[in-house]
């Protein structure tokens, strides 16, 4: 939905900060055997890959988001979690957990004298992992799709002289409610004024939202229009990485 010709797209790449114009789709955001090598994860993916298509060509035509109750909604909620989480992002970030918490276990281990063979020194020069952390996801991904249904769901129109971007972590999960408090900002889903950003194409974006903290547009579902183009602005710096 972000190429002119349905092949390519326009590419910044933040590592080496070059812009490539013709981006083939194909070869973006892939990886062999990324879940693992029993390919029945791929194509379950694919299953619901192509039943969203469906419902978010439906949502960019009708200007419209699906009724909670229907089918529609369901899938294109289960789209978004998996949107969120099948990515390299949280597959390298699920293993810095585990590596992190491992480590102290093996350290508090070796301090009551537990284990005597190895010293703090072997374990900080030791890097554990799961053997597929992005398949572990997959397996938890179910379990955040409740979550989301008690989020609010707009769709925002933009009017604006600047496009939506999107990235190799195309769901953006952010809280406004804690950026400019003294706490750290909260992003689980789970958190109260937890937002989540989807951009669909250059022109429209999903936004899913605590309605006890925001207010977006209207109380009914008629979509939120925009010709800020620093509101356009805002929500595309969510796309960059951390610096």
């Amino acid at each position: 939905n972000f190429s002119e010709d349905g092949k390519n797209v326009k590419l910044f790449n933040c590592n080496s900060q070059k812009v490539v114009l013709i981006a083939p789709i194909k070869n973006q955001c892939y990886e062999d055997y990324f879940y693992s090598k029993d390919l029945k994860y791929e194509e379950a993916l694919g299953d619901l890959e192509e039943i969203s298509k469906q419902v978010i060509d439906k949502i960019i035509k009708e200007d419209e988001i699906p009724s909670k109750k229907g089918a529609d909604y369901n899938a294109f909620l289960s789209f978004t979690a998996f949107q969120t989480f099948r990515t390299l992002y949280h597959a390298d970030q699920l293993n810095e957990i585990v590596d992190g918490i491992v480590k102290r276990m093996l350290k508090m281990q070796l301090d009551a004298k537990m284990n005597e063979n190895i010293t703090h020194e072997d374990i900080d020069k030791t890097s554990i992992a799961v053997k597929e952390p992005a398949l572990m996801l997959l397996r938890q991904i179910p379990f955040f799709i409740p979550l989301l249904y008690d989020l609010r769901c707009k769709l925002i129109i933009n009017k604006s002289t600047l496009n939506f971007i999107t990235s190799d972590n195309p769901v953006v999960l952010f809280n406004s409610y804690f950026k400019d408090k003294t706490v750290r900002a909260l992003t689980g889903i789970a958190s109260k004024g937890f937002q989540a950003f989807f951009p669909l194409n250059e022109r429209k974006c999903v936004v899913f939202y605590d309605d006890k903290i925001y207010k977006v547009g209207s109380k009914t579902n008629k979509p939120v229009e925009t010709v800020s183009d620093e509101d356009i602005l805002a929500i595309n710096k969510l796309q960059l990485p951390d610096p």
